[in-house]
């Protein structure tokens, strides 16, 4: 009992003081870090989840535009020139159209109003991102150029997460824009029109998908494929289609 009375309570206070503001330290430390890490292990998932968001769209080794011999139509709102002189076969739904030539390709084109919601769900995306800059902001077809030049490997873990907002903001815009397909990824812009192009139509299985924005945002998915052993169309009578899309005038 004698020790007892003997021992300093101001120093057993002052030792427990001492434990709890360390593991206080350590606490805000591990936070800290976490914070740190944060934007650094959410890429490293993004990219784990989806490997082809390291994928960066190539140029176009041929931008020429051919002079199309078919018909210029109308559906859904939008007018485009047709590559082939004669469809053999339409078939019309009012979420897209299909049109089969007699030469064996096929061309489906997507109603741009059945499509609103992703374009809603970009514009939110890029609200709600404060680090863009106004350039990114300013139309559909720049802030799509700019997801689609984003590579998770941009997020660093030593950055602070000030610096990675934006390359994350723009991974999670290109998981939305990027076009969900096989092939290679190629920028395409012709006649106003900008956007992606998936697939090459001289290479097996000669099929190419086409996500594209006007500069009023409107957006058009077109697929092209080939219903024969061989390509059915060249470059630059994609390029030739993509320049020809026009909103008709509505009444």
């Amino acid at each position: 009992m004698a020790k007892w009375s003997q021992v300093s309570w101001k120093r057993v206070g002052v030792a427990l003081m001492i434990i709890f503001l360390t593991a206080i330290l350590l606490g805000g430390v591990a936070l800290a870090v976490a914070y740190q890490l944060g934007p650094w292990r959410s890429a490293g998932t993004m990219h784990a989840l989806d490997p082809e968001l390291d994928l960066i769209p190539s140029s176009l080794a041929d931008t020429s535009i051919a002079t199309l011999p078919g018909e210029r139509i109308e559906r859904f709102g939008v007018s485009f020139q047709l590559p082939w002189k004669q469809v053999d076969h339409e078939s019309a739904r009012n979420s897209n159209v299909v049109l089969s030539s007699m030469e064996g390709g096929t061309i489906m084109f997507e109603n741009p109003s059945s499509d609103h919601g992703s374009v809603d769900l970009i514009h939110a995306l890029a609200k709600s991102a404060p680090d863009l800059t106004p350039e990114m902001r300013r139309s559909l077809c720049d802030l799509q150029r700019a997801a689609m030049g984003t590579k998770p490997d941009q997020v660093k873990w030593w950055k602070i997460p000030s610096q990675n907002a934006r390359a994350l903001d723009l991974l999670f815009l290109k998981e939305v824009i990027k076009p969900k397909s096989s092939g290679t990824l190629y920028s395409i812009s012709a006649g106003g029109i900008c956007g992606f192009q998936r697939g090459d139509p001289s290479i097996a299985p000669y099929l190419v998908k086409l996500e594209l924005y006007d500069t009023a945002d409107r957006h058009y998915r077109i697929w092209i494929s080939s219903n024969r052993e061989g390509p059915i169309i060249t470059q630059p009578e994609i390029n030739a289609i993509v320049a020809s899309i026009q909103p008709t005038p509505q009444n």
